[in-house]
């Protein structure tokens, strides 16, 4: 539900909706509660231009030593509101973190399309063409999908869009 309201522009009964899963969340015991509060959040304000509200919770969560290995999509999404912040240097250091040992070796899960959103984000923000075409590459088999995060969390939109991104960010404009 919180996903459908913000993809229905109505955001600020998303925020109130995303509140309340996560108090039944706490309430049940759901292990993935702060993440997935986290997750709505960030993309709520992401499309109202409040990154500065969400850094400090996006930064958290993305160090949080509850978070597993494998999900980088919090850690992407840090990084993409630092940059678009302007604070270069701390978006740079987390995405060669990120990219460190290969942006193909990242690894597959139910939020690995946003993660790569969040990383072709960063390399447009940051003009690093050689990461934002190395996204391109491994996200082109999923042109034809929507961006969602975990259980219908969050949708982000068509990977299109993150490919146009991308491909923005290489001087691939056509």
């Amino acid at each position: 539900d919180v996903m459908l309201l913000i993809r229905a522009g109505r955001l600020d009964e998303a925020e109130a909706a995303a509140g309340r899963c996560y108090e039944l969340g706490e309430a049940v015991g759901e292990v993935d509660t702060l993440g997935y509060l986290t997750a709505q959040m960030v993309g709520i304000r992401w499309l109202q231009d409040r990154d500065d509200e969400i850094l400090d919770m996006a930064e958290e969560v993305a160090t949080s030593p509850t978070l597993i290995q494998a999900e980088f999509s919090l850690r992407s999404s840090a990084a993409a509101i630092l940059a678009r912040a302007g604070r270069r240097r701390q978006a740079r250091a987390a995405l060669d973190r990120l990219v460190a040992g290969g942006i193909d070796r990242l690894p597959s899960s139910s939020t690995w399309l946003i993660g790569m959103l969040g990383i072709v984000e960063v390399a447009r923000w940051l003009e690093d063409a050689d990461v934002a075409r190395e996204a391109y590459g491994l996200l082109l088999p999923y042109a034809d999908l929507p961006i969602v995060a975990s259980l219908a969390v969050l949708c982000a939109g068509s990977t299109e869009r993150a490919l146009g991104i991308a491909a923005a960010a290489f001087g691939d404009l056509d």
